[in-house]
């Protein structure tokens, strides 16, 4: 301890209450509840189990105290966010002093104040015969140090030694691992893709952990790494007018690499080709065959399913609305199959012709019976035309008899 600490201990001594109270010994386990000044925040020392807390008793019109302050305000810093808390128990009894101390000085951390000096309920509490006076809290809220604030670096040091905080819930660490295994393993099976994916379901509150943190840094760095080096061989694509081939490994590394650096890159890039006309018409022709092989694939699955007559209009169909695409290729082919079978081609038509027949009927039949006899007549006149020789055919000459007929009779009268 330097001369100058050394001073500032011996003179706390000084500063004593008229009242002798039982102390606070380290192993006990303390309470500590109360609305930090200034702020509308409850504090309570049990939600704080898993950290190592500092407890500092100190005033504003106390010397050594303040002699304290930046020395404080360093310890609050090198641990804050390594599962540490730093609380302040004023001993003032003005709070306009605590106000101007407190952002004068800088300190960030909560403070209790009570306005009764020695009297207050918690120095009285904890046994406060000095200021300043600070405590350790261990993780698990046993008292680990009591002394001046200018002794505590070294026990504060050893306490994150020998006592370190619980940074993470057990279950949340479990969850981390967990998923870190399995990204390791996909990265290790070159699955980047659901490496990637599985990024997201690490706890934001494990990433506290420094093992989870420097795990996940790695496996980021690995995966980033990897994924410009994907992001690389789409250029000599490109510098080949190989565009269909660029633009496919573009959308593929948008995708598997969301949330990362090397998806953003590939859709930049993908945007800049997207607007050259060539790559435009390029980018057309890859859609155009996409939607042709996903026709193709139901259709196929029709056949499979021996649903042979939805199914060669499905490939009839690939035939005229995707040519020149290599899925319309293989539909030519399947559909002259079906076509040298005169069976099927017999049956076929004979369906087909059924419910076209039967439609054009049905039109017919409902001119008839809103009045137009000259639509029904026309319509009638159709299915004789197209299906003759059919009983649907007949079916159309009688009806149009019968609007003669009808025509006639009324005629008459």
């Amino acid at each position: 301890m330097n001369a100058h600490r050394y001073l500032a201990a011996l003179l706390a001594l000084t500063l004593l209450p008229t009242l002798a109270v039982a102390d606070m010994a380290v192993g006990d386990k303390p309470t500590l509840k109360f609305k930090a000044f200034g702020t509308k925040d409850e504090i309570d020392l049990a939600n704080y189990k898993g950290k190592i807390v500092v407890i500092d008793f100190w005033a504003t019109w106390c010397g050594p105290c303040m002699g304290e302050a930046g020395h404080m305000v360093s310890v609050n810093e090198k641990y804050a966010g390594k599962g540490f808390q730093f609380i302040g128990i004023s001993l003032d009894e003005d709070a306009g002093s605590l106000k101007n101390v407190i952002a004068e000085k800088k300190f960030t951390w909560p403070q209790n104040f009570e306005g009764q000096g020695w009297k207050g309920a918690t120095p009285q509490a904890w046994g406060i015969n000095s200021i300043p006076q600070t405590f350790i809290i261990g993780p698990d809220g046993t008292v680990l140090w009591r002394g001046h604030p200018a002794e505590i670096d070294q026990p504060l040091a050893d306490a994150f030694k020998n006592h370190p905080p619980v940074l993470v819930d057990p279950k949340v660490l479990d969850q981390a691992k967990t998923a870190l295994d399995q990204i390791e393993s996909n990265i290790g099976d070159n699955q980047s893709a659901k490496a990637v994916k599985l990024l997201a379901s690490v706890p934001d509150a494990a990433k506290v952990d420094p093992d989870i943190t420097a795990r996940l840094t790695a496996a980021t760095t690995r995966l980033t790494e990897f994924g410009k080096t994907e992001l690389a061989s789409v250029d000599p694509m490109i510098a080949a007018q190989q565009y269909a081939q660029a633009i496919h490994k573009l959308r593929e590394l948008s995708v598997a690499f969301r949330g990362l650096p090397v998806a953003k890159e590939a859709q930049t890039k993908l945007s800049k080709l997207s607007a050259d006309p060539k790559v435009k018409k390029e980018m057309a022709r890859e859609d155009n065959e996409k939607a042709a092989e996903d026709a193709l694939a139901s259709a196929t699955q029709l056949k499979a399913d021996k649903k042979d007559d939805q199914a060669y209009q499905s490939f009839k169909g690939i035939v005229q609305a995707y040519p020149g695409t290599p899925a319309a290729t293989e539909a030519v082919a399947i559909v002259k199959t079906y076509e040298a079978d005169s069976t099927f081609m017999a049956n076929f038509t004979n369906k087909v012709s059924k419910k076209q027949a039967e439609s054009m009927l049905a039109m017919a039949d409902n001119y008839r019976a809103a009045g137009s006899n000259e639509k029904a007549k026309l319509k009638y006149q159709a299915v004789i035309d197209q299906f003759p020789n059919t009983p649907w055919a007949q079916t159309a000459r009688k009806a149009i008899a019968a609007i003669a007929a009808s025509a006639a009779a009324a005629a008459s009268n």
